[in-house]
């Protein structure tokens, strides 16, 4: 059997991912926020590996939209991890379990 403080911080951490999804779009992978500057002034597009989305190039309002999608999926990313191993330290923990019994 888990431990319930495990069991906790999975249901926690499944929480805060689906938070984070009820937020707002979320950013695909492989896309970034790329400056460059023309005339002195300074712009930004959106680049991906993605052929749909190449070198779109954004607006201020586009600019903070996509900011917190990426923010949004970066944080989604490092929740995932901590949830998996959360999840592999609970599928330890019920191997040892039932060696004992």
């Amino acid at each position: 059997m888990a431990s319930e403080h495990l069991e906790a911080e999975r249901q926690r951490l499944r929480d805060a991912i689906s938070t984070l999804h009820a937020a707002g779009a979320v950013a695909p992978q492989n896309v970034w926020i790329s400056p460059y500057e023309k005339k002195g002034h300074q712009y930004y597009k959106l680049s991906s590996k993605n052929p749909k989305i190449k070198n779109q190039h954004l607006s201020r309002l586009a600019l903070r939209d996509w900011q917190g999608r990426i923010q949004r999926r970066n944080r989604i990313r490092e929740l995932e991890t901590q949830l998996g191993l959360v999840e592999s330290l609970i599928e330890r923990q019920n191997e040892v379990t039932y060696r004992w019994e």
